[in-house]
């Protein structure tokens, strides 16, 4: 079954390039703020003292660990099943190694 033709938008090409270029400012503005709230989380992260490191949650952690633990992760499907990013074992392992 082959789809119909695209429909015009109604403004035509003029318009639909407005909306375009609205999209793309939008998303530039959006993509200009999250440089801002990550520092934002940064910064509450360490006025409360919650540990930002697998060394600082707990010093017994050690690289030995990601292969289990990145085993288990991927076993916790709704996680697994939300994330954007396809994952598996090895990048789950490359994701603790930064968090060390």
């Amino acid at each position: 079954m082959r789809a119909g033709p695209v429909p015009e938008c109604p403004g035509g090409p003029r318009l639909r390039h407005q909306s375009h270029q609205s999209a793309q400012q939008g998303a530039k503005q959006k993509n200009a703020q999250v440089p801002a709230v990550a520092e934002i989380l940064h910064q509450l992260v360490a006025d409360i003292n919650l540990p930002s490191t697998f060394s600082e949650l707990d010093p017994r952690i050690t690289e030995d660990h990601f292969a289990t633990m990145a085993e288990k992760a991927m076993g916790v499907a709704r996680p697994m099943a939300n994330n954007p990013r396809t994952m598996n074992t090895d990048l789950c392992m490359e994701i603790y190694k930064e968090a060390m």
